[in-house]
C-alpha cells in the first residue's frame, strides 16, 4: 500500500497540472507542488491545514473577491469549471489567471468523501483571448467603418456578417442580409463566373480573386461592385470561412461603357462610326448561317459642300442630324447605321432577302430626304446618291473592303448618272473605281512634284481694250491622259494638307508670273476652297509670295465663294 502511495505522489507531482484534495472536514490532505506554486502558498505548512485557514484571496473574472473553499472546495452544486486570479507580488496588477474543476469522490481519503481539485494554470491563454478579443474588436470597428461594403460569409456561401457600406449597397439593412445566401444577391448572369472562382479558391489553385460583377438591389435596380474574395484556412489548411470586400464600380463602368461608346459611334449623329461598322460587316461575313445574306448601301449627300459654304456649318450640321434620322428610320432595325466621313453614310444589312431589303431601304431613304428640312429661316432640299453591292464573287474577294469598295464604286454610279438616285453594282464598275484610285495616288505625287500648273487667261476692260488682269485655271498635264481639266482631278482631293500644298504652288507661281508680266498694275486671281483660305499654312503662304516677289497686295487676288464669308472660321471672318 505504501508502494502504491509513493507512486501516486510521484505522479501528482510530476503532474503539469497541481491537484489539491480537500477532505470532508475541509482539511488539506493533498496539495501537489505544482498546486501550491500556482495560487502563491507553501506546500509544507498548507498540508493538513484547514483549507478556511489557507492565506488565498483571489479573484473571479469580474474580479470579485474569492475565498480559498469557494475556489477549491465548492458545494455539491456548484462543481463547474471555474477561473480564479491568483494575485502575485504587486497584487492585482500581476493576476495569474487558473482554471479549477473540483469533482466529489465519495472515498478519496482513507475511504472517507473528499472533493478533488485540479488546477491549470491559464495566464497564457487568457491574455491570448485578451489579444484576441481586442482584435477582433478592432476588425469589427475598422469592418463597420469602412468606406466599402465587407463580409465573412461561410463555407455554404451565406453572409454572417456584414457592415452597413455592404448593406447600402445592395439597398438592405445589416440584420436583413445575415444569413442570406451571398448568390441570392448577385445577377443570374454572372453567377457562373463566380462559382468557377470560388472553386478554384476552394481547391487552392488561387489565394485569392477579384472578379466585376453585378448584383441586384432589393428596389431592383442592377449595380457593379469589384467583388474580392479570400479563404481563411485553419493552421492545418482546411477551409474556415471567406472573407469579401466588394466596392461599387457602377460610376466607373458607366464611364468605361460611354467611353467604349464614343470610340465607336458618331459624336454628331450618334450612329456607328466606320471602326465599328467595319467590326459589324466582317463579323456578318463570317457568319456561317447559309439563309442569310449580307448587302451594304453607300451614301453621299449630292451638293453638301455648297449647303456648307452657303449657310455654314451649324445648319450642315443640323442636315447631317436629320439625314441620320432618316436613315434609322428606313432601316427599321434592318441593319447597321454607320457615318463613315463628313456626308458619307453606309448601312449593312443582313437579310433572306437582302437584294429586297436593300432597294426597300434606299427608296425609303430617297423618300424620306424628299421632304424640306427647316433649319431657322433656311428651308433646305436634301438628295442623296446611292449605292448598292450584295456579299457574292468579286465583291468579297478581299473581305469588307471589297464590298464598301463596290458599293461605293456604285455610288460614284449613281452621281454620274445625275444624282439623287440609287444604283446597284455590277463587275463594270469595278474598272472605274480601280482608275479613279490610281487617279487619285498620281495627283498626290503630281502636286507634290508641282507637275500642277497655271493657265492665264486675260481680262479686258473693253472700254479701253487693254487687259487689266488674269485668272488663273490649274491644269494637269498628265503623262498619259494629256491635259486635264479640274473637274477631273480637284474631286480626288481628299487629303487637306496636300490641297493647302497645291494652293501654295499655284500662289507661288501666280507671284513669279506677275513679276514677269509686262504691266505693273495687271493682276492675276486664284480660285481656293474655304478649307484653304481658313488654313492658317496657306495664309501664310500668300503673305509670304507677294512679300518674296516686292508685290503689290492688290496684284494677287485670291477668289472664294461668296458664303465662305460667313463661315464660323474667325481667320476668314476677319
Amino acid at each position: 500500500e505504501r508502494s502504491l502511495r509513493q507512486q501516486f505522489d510521484a505522479i501528482l507531482s510530476s503532474a503539469r497540472d497541481g491537484v489539491i484534495i480537500v477532505s470532508q472536514t475541509g482539511e488539506i490532505a493533498v496539495l501537489t507542488e505544482a498546486a501550491a506554486q500556482m495560487i502563491g502558498v507553501d506546500r509544507t505548512t498548507a498540508v493538513g491545514k484547514a483549507l478556511t485557514r489557507l492565506p488565498f484571496k483571489g479573484v473571479d473574472e469580474h474580479m470579485r473577491p474569492v475565498m480559498a473553499h469557494e475556489a477549491f472546495a465548492p458545494g455539491r452544486d456548484d462543481l463547474r469549471a471555474r477561473v480564479i486570479g491568483v494575485p502575485g507580488r504587486r497584487g492585482q496588477e500581476d493576476l495569474r489567471w487558473v482554471q479549477v474543476t473540483s469533482h466529489k469522490v465519495a472515498d478519496a481519503v482513507d475511504g472517507e468523501p473528499a472533493t478533488i481539485t485540479t488546477i491549470m494554470d491559464t495566464t497564457g491563454l487568457q491574455e491570448a483571448a485578451e489579444v484576441l478579443h481586442h482584435s477582433d474588436t478592432q476588425f469589427r470597428r475598422a469592418m463597420e467603418n469602412a468606406p466599402i461594403g465587407m463580409g465573412l460569409v461561410d463555407l455554404e456561401w451565406r453572409l454572417m456578417e456584414v457592415n452597413r457600406a455592404f448593406a447600402e449597397l445592395m439597398g438592405s439593412t445589416v440584420a436583413a442580409l445575415r444569413g442570406t445566401p451571398f448568390s441570392a444577391l448577385s445577377h443570374p448572369h454572372d453567377l457562373q463566373a463566380e462559382r468557377d472562382q470560388l472553386q478554384r479558391l476552394y481547391d487552392g489553385l488561387q489565394s485569392h480573386f477579384a472578379l466585376e460583377k453585378r448584383y441586384v438591389r432589393s428596389d431592383g435596380n442592377v449595380v457593379w461592385a469589384v467583388l474580392d474574395v479570400a479563404l481563411v484556412r485553419y493552421a492545418g489548411g482546411a477551409p474556415d470561412h471567406y472573407v469579401v470586400q466588394v466596392r461599387d464600380s457602377t460610376d466607373d463602368r458607366l464611364t468605361s461603357e460611354l467611353m467604349a461608346h464614343r470610340a465607336m459611334h458618331d459624336p454628331l449623329t450618334g450612329l456607328a462610326n466606320r471602326t465599328l461598322m467595319q467590326d459589324v460587316l466582317q463579323r456578318v461575313l463570317e457568319q456561317s448561317d447559309p439563309t442569310l445574306r449580307v448587302g451594304v448601301i453607300a451614301l453621299d449627300l449630292d451638293g453638301f459642300k455648297g449647303l456648307n459654304d452657303r449657310f455654314g456649318h451649324a445648319t450642315g450640321d443640323n442636315a447631317l442630324v436629320h439625314v441620320a434620322g432618316v436613315l434609322r428610320s428606313a432601316t427599321a432595325g434592318r441593319g447597321t447605321v454607320a457615318r463613315v466621313g463628313g456626308d458619307e453614310f453606309v448601312i449593312v444589312v443582313q437579310d433572306a432577302d437582302v437584294s429586297r431589303a436593300l432597294h426597300d431601304i434606299a427608296a425609303t431613304i430617297h423618300v424620306g430626304l424628299k421632304r424640306p428640312l427647316q433649319v431657322k429661316r433656311h428651308q433646305l432640299n436634301l438628295h442623296a446618291s446611292i449605292g448598292v453591292a450584295i456579299a457574292g464573287g468579286d465583291t468579297i474577294e478581299g473581305g469588307a473592303p471589297s464590298l464598301l469598295g463596290a458599293a461605293d464604286a456604285a455610288m460614284y454610279r449613281a452621281k454620274a448618272k445625275g444624282k439623287s438616285r440609287t444604283e446597284v453594282y455590277d463587275s463594270s464598275m469595278r474598272v472605274t473605281t480601280e482608275n479613279q484610285s490610281a487617279l487619285a495616288g498620281e495627283l498626290v505625287q503630281a502636286i507634290e512634284r508641282g507637275d500642277l500648273v497655271l493657265h492665264y487667261q486675260p481680262v479686258m476692260e473693253l472700254a479701253t481694250r487693254t487687259i487689266v488682269g488674269y485668272e488663273g485655271l490649274v491644269r494637269w498635264q498628265h503623262p498619259t491622259r494629256g491635259l486635264l481639266l479640274p473637274g477631273a482631278f480637284l474631286g480626288l482631293l481628299e487629303d487637306r494638307h496636300v490641297a493647302t500644298q497645291l494652293g501654295t504652288n499655284l500662289v507661288e507661281q501666280a507671284a513669279v508670273f506677275l513679276t514677269e508680266c509686262p504691266s505693273p498694275s495687271a493682276w492675276v486671281s486664284v480660285n481656293v476652297s474655304a478649307d484653304q483660305l481658313g488654313d492658317s499654312e496657306f495664309a501664310n503662304s500668300v503673305l509670304g509670295a507677294i512679300a518674296r516677289h516686292h508685290l503689290s497686295p492688290q496684284r494677287l487676288v485670291v477668289e472664294l465663294p461668296e458664303a465662305s464669308l460667313v463661315a464660323p472660321n474667325p481667320r476668314i471672318r476677319h
